[in-house]
């Protein structure tokens, strides 16, 4: 009842500060990883709507995550990759009250072929460096990448943190 009224005096009930507001102190500077790394709050990402930004559980990458309880999804635009094998893992802050089933899907722009399609529980830590191996693939010509995250479980919050591309030797 409070909310409805405080919805209907337009009030603002959640608030996302500006990314500069963000503390830094605790986050893992992208540019130290390996390979190629796209965190949520740059340009090459597109956050689909209901997210919001935190900091409470340590070891995202970047000054924040972003974290979302609604049917959310989160974009990452790598641009073109050469030709040959790589490797996608993503990061995100484990916790019990992570979404449970969140898909990751992996597409090579122009071809619209899915190279891979995952479903990751973002409750677990992933491997011991806290990144969950998503998939392995090859490249026959370079290729502009789409890599998809969303929602498909209602329990938890899902999280948008970094995604790594690894070059792997053959």
């Amino acid at each position: 009842m409070l909310k409805e009224h405080l919805l209907a005096a337009e009030q603002i009930l959640t608030w996302n500060p500006p990314a500069e507001e963000v503390s830094e102190e605790r986050g893992i500077d992208p540019t130290t990883l390996d390979g190629i790394v796209l965190d949520e709050l740059d340009e090459e990402v597109r956050l689909g709507p209901s997210w919001e930004i935190s900091t409470s559980v340590k070891g995202f990458v970047g000054p924040c995550y972003h974290v979302s309880e609604h049917r959310s999804n989160v974009r990452y635009r790598f641009g073109e990759l050469a030709a040959g094998k790589w490797q996608l893992r993503l990061r995100s802050s484990p916790h019990d009250n992570r979404c449970p089933r969140v898909a990751v899907q992996v597409t090579a722009l122009g071809s619209h072929k899915i190279i891979a399609w995952k479903i990751i529980d973002q409750r677990s830590a992933g491997n011991e460096d806290r990144w969950h191996d998503v998939s392995e693939f090859t490249l026959t010509q370079p290729r502009d990448i789409l890599v998809a995250l969303y929602r498909i479980s209602p329990q938890g919050f899902m999280i948008a943190d970094a995604v790594q591309m690894l070059p792997l030797r053959d």
